[in-house]
């Protein structure tokens, strides 16, 4: 499934070194909205929890679960609106040491690292130094220098590139294409 991120090799590297369990570390994901960030561990999470033949298309129980957000082993914290605060941090580390419940591993993904509160980020640390075994990590953030440096040096960085304006503009006029069709 990871052969769907497109024009991210290094990131993909570095997600299918998670897959193959070579990379146990938080991982920091750093990269403007729009690089596919989310999209690769929302895969990534797809492809290690599949029960079935691990395409995109699969409609086994664990996919299903992940597509419409109620797998119990997948977590995303966004900051939306407002800093991520020291109870959702501590809520989210509770859920971290509790064992997956139908899959091999429990997975969160904080979209907004650069928006912890330092409260938040403080508790945070202990976990993200020594995780759980059955826990993987991933912190989302648009550049590295909103995310404070012991946060920083807890994971390792991998930076998604800007899209090719080749691959924008085909992606824009496939969707024209579609709509044109409709």
């Amino acid at each position: 499934m990871l052969s769907a991120v497109r024009e991210q090799e290094q990131a993909v590297r570095f997600l299918t070194r998670v897959l193959e369990g070579s990379l146990t570390s938080p991982l920091l994901l750093l990269g403007s909205e729009g690089t596919g960030r989310r999209f690769a561990i929302r895969l990534l999470t797809r492809t290690m929890f599949c029960t079935g033949d691990k395409v995109e298309s699969c409609t086994c129980f664990d996919c299903i679960q992940l597509l419409q957000n109620t797998h119990p082993d997948y977590t995303e914290l966004s900051a939306g609106e407002k800093d991520i605060g020291v109870e959702a941090i501590r809520s989210l580390i509770e859920a971290a040491y509790s064992s997956p419940s139908i899959s091999s591993h429990r997975i969160f993904l904080i979209d907004g690292a650069d928006r912890l509160t330092a409260a938040a980020a403080n508790a945070f640390l202990k976990t993200l130094e020594e995780p759980p075994s059955r826990t993987r990590f991933f912190l989302l953030a648009e550049s590295k220098n909103g995310v404070i440096p012991t946060i920083q040096s807890r994971c390792s960085a991998v930076y998604f590139r800007p899209l090719s304006e080749g691959y924008v503009l085909s992606k824009v006029q496939q969707c024209e294409e579609i709509g044109r069709a409709h």
